[in-house]
């Protein structure tokens, strides 16, 4: 009955007021989801927050915080095909976000398939915008772990290159360099 109501709530606003209306009413619905969302996660009940995250992010596939709750969701139930196919669409579904991969090849990282990365985060380090430093991380860990040292430095240098400060990548780079000689 409560979907019959929005329905026909959605149609209504869309015939006499347009799509901001629309939106607004969207936004309203997925902003209520979330908030049941949490009770069903902290009662256990994760089939329906499951449920309803994909039913948010093929309303909003532009959502990131839903998609990474949903790949989660997957990754905490077991469902490795499914995390799969969510990350896949996430990243399909969003091809400008310099991010847009990081759930894939984070799943294939955690795998140990490391050469499946480069192929997902190299690309995202040509946008206008930079990605998050941990596509950086995951893309020279796994150069390093297929024995790729040339290309781990490579990436370390362009992550310190904005991160200057960054202890660890400074380390992880002179680790990878040290094969170089």
């Amino acid at each position: 009955m409560k979907l019959a109501v929005g329905i026909t709530s959605l149609l209504l606003a869309t015939l006499t007021h347009g799509q901001t209306q629309v939106d607004a009413i969207l936004i309203a619905a997925r902003d209520q989801m979330s908030v049941q969302n949490d009770a069903w996660f902290e009662d256990g009940d994760f089939l329906p927050v499951i449920q309803n995250q994909e039913a948010i992010v093929r309303i909003f596939p532009s959502d990131e915080e839903t998609w990474s709750s949903l790949i989660w969701m997957y990754f905490n139930v077991e469902k490795s095909a499914e995390r799969w196919v969510a990350s896949r669409n996430f990243a399909t579904a969003n091809p400008d976000y310099s991010d847009r991969s990081y759930y894939e090849a984070e799943m294939f990282f955690l795998a140990r398939l490391y050469a499946k990365v480069p192929g997902l985060i190299e690309p995202s380090l040509n946008l206008a915008k930079r990605p998050d430093a941990n596509m950086y991380r995951i893309l020279a860990n796994s150069y390093y772990k297929l024995g790729y040292y040339e290309d781990a430095v490579r990436v370390w240098d362009a992550l310190l290159k904005f991160l200057p400060g960054d202890g660890q990548a400074k380390a992880n780079r002179d680790k990878a360099a040290k094969h170089l000689k």
